[in-house]
């Protein structure tokens, strides 16, 4: 259950952080984020194996999406899903096309609440040889 605790949120401000590509926003432009003190992120039982399971089962990099349930200031990773997509060692690359495909198989099988709560996008990047990841390989 979340912490319904009215703790204030912390206060993170970006002042000149740059963008995806390195764009600057501005001179003038600072980018603020609000976070709340018990922001809690879960993977159900579940979501967990998924994420592993895929994860694990290859060398490749891997990117997952994943259905999201919001209960105040937690976030739960349900399900995920694995879509068609191109990975070497050092780029994935997802179809999409596919993403599409996905949000409608989910739509047909009278899951569209479920489509419309596709919110997180996991990825797994190649590990060098020999060092240690988060993801126990």
């Amino acid at each position: 259950m979340a912490n319904k605790q009215k703790d204030k949120p912390t206060d993170c401000r970006l002042a000149h952080h740059p963008g995806p590509s390195g764009i600057p926003l501005g001179p003038t432009k600072q980018v603020e984020v609000t976070l709340p003190k018990d922001l809690t992120v879960v993977l159900s039982q579940t979501a967990f194996s998924q994420l592993f399971g895929y994860a694990g089962a290859t060398e490749l990099e891997v990117s997952l999406l994943s259905i999201v349930e919001r209960d105040g200031s937690t976030f739960t990773a349900r399900e995920f899903f694995l879509v068609p997509q191109r990975g070497r060692h050092s780029h994935t690359e997802t179809d999409p096309a596919a993403i599409g495909e996905l949000i409608e198989r989910l739509m047909l099988d009278g899951r569209s609440e479920d489509a419309r709560k596709i919110r997180c996008w996991a990825y797994r990047g190649r590990v060098p040889e020999g060092e240690p990841d988060a993801w126990g390989g």
